[in-house]
This record gives C-alpha cells, structure tokens and sequence, in this order.
C-alpha cells in the first residue's frame, strides 16, 4: 500500500498537469516548496518509510519545478525524472518491503550488506541515485532539471534545487552508512542474524530488484534512449 501510494498518484498528477497545460506562478511556488520540506522533514526521521515518503515529497518538488518551467525541454526534463524516480522507488521498495523490518527502524537495515551483500550493495545504489549522486540515473535527471531552469533564466530556483538537493544527501548517506559500517552490537542486526530470517528473496522479488537495478543502470549507460522515447512522446 505504501509503495503503491508514493508512486502512482503522482504519476497521475503529472499527466493531469501536461494534459491542461497548468503551467503558472503557483505550480512554481508549490515546486521549490517540495523541495525544501522534503528535504528537511527526512533529516531527522528515524523510521525508513516515513523517510520515503518525505523524500518523494522532495523528488515530486524536481518533477513540478521542470513542468512549471513549462517549455519542451523542460517538460521532456519531468517526465525523464520521474521514469527515474518510479524505478528507483520500485527497486527501494521492494528492498525494504523484503527485509520485513520489525520497528520500521532505519537502523535495522544495519545487517544487509554482512548477510546478503549484494542486497546491500543494491540497495545502495539505489539510494545513491535518489541522492543524485554521478553517474546514476539520479544525476542525470536532476541535471536535466536543472539546466532547463538556468536556461530559461530561473537562476534563484536552480539555485535553491542545488542546495536542498545537498541537504537530501545526507540523509541518503546516513542509510548508507547504517548499511555498511552498522555495529554488530545492535540490537536490532543481532536479533534478525539469530532468527535467521533476515531477509528472504524468492524469485519475484529478485526478478523485481533485478530489473529496476537493470534499466537504472542502462539509463546510466545510455541516456538518449530514453530522452528519444520521452520526446517522441511530448511531440
């Protein structure tokens, strides 16, 4: 339920929005106020999902900011980040979702890279492209956005995007470090490694993480695919 909730809706609203051309002052104002509370509501959140959840608030602010800009390129920009965004948030929430977590605590994921590396290691690049770290697909969208409002002259609002879009890092990188440099002496790892129940992948779930980790790496490799497709689209 969560997961389809952080996604779907705005998918909808998204196409709603090029659909009537509601392009205007207040879609803007809606914009970089995504931004700035998603970015600064998930930084003391301790509980994985509510993370999401902020964070997509952030994300929906990018997608909003290129619609509001409302030319071709930046329009073609929105629905790139949000190809991005709805496989990156497939491959998260599947992760999360499997490891089954007990408080919905960010700390428990401190056991998936020492029991299932390569969950770990997934999970992480898929945290480090919603951080728009280079080269990952995250970059590449927020990039878009961003020089699509350079170019139309939004030099404050690229400016203000830049900086939460920081702000959102670190909070990625606390999961990521929680990930890999956890102590062993928590609590929380302790008790799943004795369980042994921590995490369980059967094949749908690993044909899920597989092929969302898959086109987010081949978007990484080749970008103009997609922004042809997306073109072809808007025209």
């Amino acid at each position: 339920m969560a997961a389809l909730l952080s996604v779907l809706p705005k998918l909808g609203v998204l196409f709603v929005i090029v659909q009537l051309e509601l392009y205007n002052k207040a879609l803007f104002i809606a914009a970089l106020l995504s931004i700035i509370v998603g970015a600064i509501g998930a930084l003391n959140q301790t509980r994985i999902k509510r993370l999401l959840a902020y964070s997509s608030i952030g994300h929906m602010g990018f997608i909003l900011l290129g619609l509001a800009i409302g030319d071709i390129v930046s329009i073609q920009a929105s629905i790139v980040y949000m190809v991005a965004y709805i496989l990156t948030q497939i491959l998260l929430w599947s992760i999360i979702l499997t490891t089954a977590l007990d408080k919905d605590s960010i700390i428990e994921l401190g056991a998936i890279y020492r029991v299932t590396p390569i969950l770990g290691l997934t999970l992480a690049v898929g945290l480090l492209s919603a951080a728009g770290i280079p080269p990952l697909a995250g970059f590449l969208t927020k990039w878009y956005i961003v020089v699509a409002a350079i170019n139309q002259g939004y030099y404050v609002s690229a400016l203000i995007a830049l900086a939460f879009s920081v702000v959102s890092g670190v909070y990625y990188l606390r999961i990521i470090k929680i990930i890999f440099y956890q102590p062993r002496s928590s609590l929380f790892t302790i008790t799943k490694v004795l369980r042994g129940d921590y995490p369980k992948v059967n094949l749908s779930k690993a044909l899920l993480m597989g092929g969302s980790l898959y086109i987010i790496i081949t978007v990484i490799l080749c970008p103009n695919t997609l922004l042809q497709l997306v073109h072809l689209v808007i025209i």
